[in-house]
């Protein structure tokens, strides 16, 4: 999905950013998630369907094998986005410890310094990822599945919201933002609310963008692939516009019912080159059969998994 604006989207600040050339891929991702308003807990359950190596070869790759051991011995997990997209444990721990080296920062805002190492300190203290296991589909394509545990998202959430507006209001000061784009932060600082919510099982964001960038983000001009995707996560009940300035997105109801997003991933065509080194390198045993939906309707509502 391809984004213009000059502000970084709004989920990056949330997560870790990785680009990967030659790595591991899926062709589909489906992700169950609950909040557990009492114990203050987003549990999110992700299956990950026709894992293989985008490379195309007939075994994984070395950078290939080396991804696969990362993710399985390191807290990782990724969301609908070609394994780009993602939250990595080790990732964010070097960004921390690059945030406390003094010459790192010399010359950097101080207030933006701070927002950041408290998101990253809640990252590190309340975010879990535990590895399910492999298993294959019906039709005998590899997979795997994940559970995620985001204790304390209440305070997390209050702390990006904090890093978005502090990282907006210095955008928009800067002479190098382009004149629309700048408009856009300015309202959108000016009206009261979180840019990331989460209201019972809704999960919702407001981002500003020009129209033009959204329209070629997100809109008639999008790429094909971008307009399937999208597509097919508003027929799943989400919700994606534009209005005055800003791109409002939301996903799940307000009340207690779990929420479960099934999207493409890959364009790629699935091969079945991974699950030799998960059965040698990694080894590990890929079940011939695995109930997800179950699995995944136990882990939100208990916080136990397979």
């Amino acid at each position: 999905m391809n984004r213009r604006a000059s502000f970084p989207f709004p989920l990056l600040l949330l997560i870790a950013l990785a680009l990967c050339t030659g790595c591991l891929d899926f062709t589909r991702e489906t992700v169950t998630y609950r909040y557990d308003a009492k114990a203050d807990t987003l549990r999110i359950f992700l299956v990950y369907h026709g894992i293989f190596g985008a490379d195309g070869g007939a075994d994984l790759s070395e950078r290939e094998q080396s991804q696969l051991a990362e993710v399985l011995t390191g807290d990782r997990a990724f969301f609908f986005t070609n394994w780009i997209l993602e939250y990595n444990r080790a990732t964010i721990k070097k960004e921390l410890e690059r945030l406390n080296d003094p010459d790192e920062i010399a010359g950097k805002p101080a207030a933006i310094i701070a927002k950041q190492k408290k998101l990253y300190d809640l990252l590190l203290a309340h975010v879990r990822v535990d590895n399910g296991p492999f298993f294959y589909d019906a039709d005998r394509r590899l997979c795997g599945a994940q559970r995620l545990t985001v204790q304390k998202i209440s305070v997390l959430l209050r702390a990006a919201n904090e890093l978005i507006r502090e990282d907006l209001r210095r955008g928009a000061a800067s002479p190098d933002l382009e004149e629309g784009e700048r408009q856009a932060a300015l309202k959108a600082l000016a009206k009261e609310g979180d840019f990331l919510r989460l209201t019972g099982n809704r999960f919702s964001l407001r981002w500003p963008i020009t129209g033009d960038d959204f329209e070629k983000s997100f809109g008639q001009d999008a790429d094909k692939p971008t307009k399937t995707l999208l597509a097919e996560f508003n027929r799943q009940g989400g919700h994606l516009a534009w209005e005055k300035g800003e791109l409002f997105a939301h996903i799940g109801g307000t009340n207690s019912t779990p929420v479960t997003l099934a999207l493409p991933v890959s364009q790629k065509p699935y091969t079945p080159n991974a699950v030799a080194a998960i059965a040698l390198r990694a080894q590990l045993t890929v079940l011939g059969k695995f109930d997800a939906p179950a699995a995944a309707k136990v882990f939100i509502e208990t916080g136990k998994g397979p």
